[in-house]
């Protein structure tokens, strides 16, 4: 559904693409993996082998605070849908501050600035007025 909109919406500004299915990690960041991405999936794959060799299974790895955290699939799923309870995100922590840093963003202030809104436009093939419309909601 996402892939027809996206497509659809393109090709009414003239824009021809193909879109296939990835699986993204780092590289939705548009850069090869930190030295951070490589400690961090080394931990959690290193958590997840001592999670299995302490004879535990069916747990999400995470790491809090510097430790490797195992937590049982019972504890995360709601029973009355199936579904994983929402896990909040602290917003005021360096990581995530440091994530949002590396990420590039549409903001107020982009579409406030004529320039930048001239560029954004020129980049999505829209008006001013269009690219604003659209990037507003975001």
């Amino acid at each position: 559904m996402l892939r027809k909109a996206v497509g659809d919406s393109l090709a009414s500004r003239g824009v021809k693409v193909a879109i296939g299915e990835k699986d993204v990690g780092y590289e939705v960041r548009c850069g090869y993996p930190t030295a951070f991405d490589r400690d961090y999936t080394r931990d959690l794959g290193v958590g997840a082998v001592r999670c299995l060799l302490d004879g535990h299974s069916s747990a999400l790895i995470t790491r809090q605070s510097g430790a490797i955290v195992p937590i049982p699939f019972d504890e995360i799923v709601d029973p009355a849908t199936g579904r994983a309870r929402v896990r909040q995100v602290d917003t005021a922590s360096d990581s995530y501050r440091n994530a949002l840093a590396l990420q590039e963003r549409i903001t107020a202030e982009d579409l406030a600035d004529a320039a930048m809104l001239a560029r954004i436009a020129e980049a999505a093939n829209l008006s001013p007025d269009e690219a604003k419309r659209r990037y507003a909601p975001l």
